[in-house]
C-alpha cells in the first residue's frame, strides 16, 4: 500500500485494497470493530469535507474455510474455526483530500486508465528468471500526466514510451519461486500546481517454474451447443474451443493446502498453453 493516496474533496472514490492469501484462506478487513466488506474503503464527499491529510488505519485478517488444527513447537494443538482469525496485519496510510476539481469524471482532470492496463486484482503469472512486463496506459484531457507511482518488489524497472505510457518490468529470482507478490500503481497528473491521481489498481503476480506439477493432460473437443427451436439468439462458433482435463495424483496424503495446489495447477496450465500460443496476450484463454 502507498504511504498516501489522494482524491479531490468533492469526488467520490473507492479504494479496493488488495486482499490475497495464496493458501486460499478468506481475507477480511476491519476498522476498529467494523468489518469492511470486500476490503473496499469508500470516500463519499460531504459539505464539511475539509482538505488535508487523514490517517486511515485498518487490520487485514485471514480465516480458514474449514476447521483446522494448529500445532505449536511445544506440541500444543489449537483448533481454529472459520470464525476465528489465524493472523492479522495492520495497514496504515494517509488519505489526502485535495482542492475541489471542476469535474470528477475520469479522463478530464483525474487520469483514466486505458487498455492494455490490467484490471484491478488481476492475477498474472511468470517463472523464475523470466521478465514480466506490465503495460500501463492513461489519459487526461485537461491536466498533464507527469508520473507513474507504484509499489512492489524492490527490483521493478519502470520505463516510459510517451505521455501516459508506462511499462513495469520485473524478473523474479530463484528465492521468489512459489511466491505471490502484489504490485500496485496509480498515475498522477498536474494542473495549475494541483496534483490529481487515478484510481488505485493492484495485481497479483505468482511466480513458478514451468512444470510445478507432474500431471497428465487430456483434451476433449467441446461441441457447440444446439439451440432449441424456440431459441432465436445466435449461437457463436466455438468449434475451436477445447476442454482441458487435468488429473493430479499423489503417492501419499499431501501436506499442501488446497489453495496452494490450485495455484500450482493454474501455473502448470498457463505454461502448457504458452508453449503453443505465440501471442498469449491475444489468446482468449481462461485458466
Amino acid at each position: 500500500m502507498f504511504l498516501s493516496v489522494r482524491v479531490p474533496s468533492n469526488c467520490e472514490r473507492n479504494f479496493s485494497l488488495l486482499a490475497f492469501d495464496p493458501d486460499g484462506d478468506e481475507v477480511r478487513c476491519r476498522s476498529g470493530l467494523v468489518t469492511i466488506s470486500s476490503c473496499i474503503l469508500s470516500f463519499i464527499p460531504a459539505a464539511n469535507s475539509f482538505e488535508g491529510a487523514y490517517v486511515q488505519q485498518l487490520v487485514m485478517e485471514d480465516f480458514p474455510r474449514q476447521n483446522i488444527t494448529l500445532t505449536q513447537t511445544n506440541g500444543l494443538q489449537t483448533i481454529i474455526t472459520p470464525n476465528e482469525a489465524i493472523s492479522e496485519i495492520p495497514v496504515q496510510f494517509a488519505l489526502r483530500l485535495d482542492p475541489v476539481v471542476p469535474s470528477c469524471t475520469a479522463g478530464i482532470y483525474l487520469p483514466k486508465f486505458l487498455p492494455p492496463t490490467p484490471a484491478n486484482r488481476a492475477q498474472l503469472y511468470t517463472s523464475v528468471n523470466q521478465t514480466l512486463e506490465i503495460n500501463i496506459s492513461a489519459k487526461a484531457n485537461v491536466s498533464t500526466i507527469t508520473e507513474l507511482l507504484f509499489s512492489g518488489p524492490h527490483n521493478i524497472v519502470q520505463t516510459t514510451s510517451g505521455t501516459g505510457q508506462y511499462t513495469l518490468r520485473w524478473t523474479p529470482s530463484e528465492q521468489e519461486d512459489g511466491e505471490s507478490h502484489p504490485i500496485c500503481f496509480v498515475v498522477q497528473a498536474v494542473s495549475n500546481s494541483t496534483k490529481y491521481q487515478s484510481e488505485l489498481r493492484c495485481v497479483i503476480v505468482s511466480v513458478g517454474n514451468a512444470t510445478p506439477l507432474t500431471a497428465t493432460i487430456t483434451t476433449t473437443a467441446s461441441p457447440p451447443p444446439v439451440p432449441t427451436p424456440e431459441t432465436t439468439t445466435a449461437v457463436p462458433n466455438i468449434s475451436n474451443q477445447f476442454v482441458v482435463i487435468l488429473r493430479v495424483k499423489f503417492s501419499s496424503p499431501s501436506p499442501l493446502s488446497e489453495g496452494y495446489i490450485i495455484q500450482q495447477v493454474r501455473l502448470f496450465l498457463f505454461y502448457q498453453i504458452s508453449k503453443h500460443v505465440k501471442a498469449l496476450d491475444n489468446c482468449p484463454c481462461w485458466v
